[in-house]
């Protein structure tokens, strides 16, 4: 039976040679008969630049000391902002018909006009095409947004 090397050997000169994986760019070119290399231009990187480089105020590198950007979205927000929007789109008084959901497998889900957002998310009656024996109601809103549930 032939065993395997572990995986981490040490590195040794007889090993080096398939060690090297290079660069996975392939050739820029090909040789000629005569020991000659004739290079294909199209294959070879460029990078655009703007005309008048000496004004553009774009760097090629980001600076490490460039201020961290925070998102001031957060879950909590997110969420509020959702329920605004399923409450002015579904509590609307002029609307006569119940809201109608689209679940993961195409079945309609029907709401009525006076359910919030809350109110859909929290209840555990709704069947959403996933694993049966979940509770709903732990899940948040992200989870909803990622089943593709929500349709706005």
């Amino acid at each position: 039976m032939v065993r395997k090397l572990p995986r981490r050997a040490p590195m040794t000169s007889k090993r080096g040679h398939e060690y090297y994986k290079g660069t996975g760019t392939g050739a820029m070119g090909w040789h000629t008969k005569r020991d000659g290399y004739i290079i294909d231009w199209n294959k070879v990187r460029t990078y655009v630049v703007p005309l008048d480089l000496d004004t553009c105020e774009l760097k090629p590198y980001v600076s490490p000391k460039t201020p961290k950007y925070k998102y001031d979205m957060t879950p909590v927000k997110y969420y509020n902002l959702i329920n605004e929007k399923w409450k002015q789109k579904f509590n609307n008084p002029k609307r006569k018909s119940p809201a109608v959901v689209q679940s993961r497998d195409e079945t309609p889900i029907l709401i009525d006009n006076d359910k919030s957002l809350y109110n859909l998310l929290g209840s555990t009656k709704f069947n959403f095409g996933a694993t049966p024996g979940i509770d709903y109601s732990s899940l948040s809103i992200w989870a909803f947004r990622y089943m593709n549930i929500l349709r706005f």
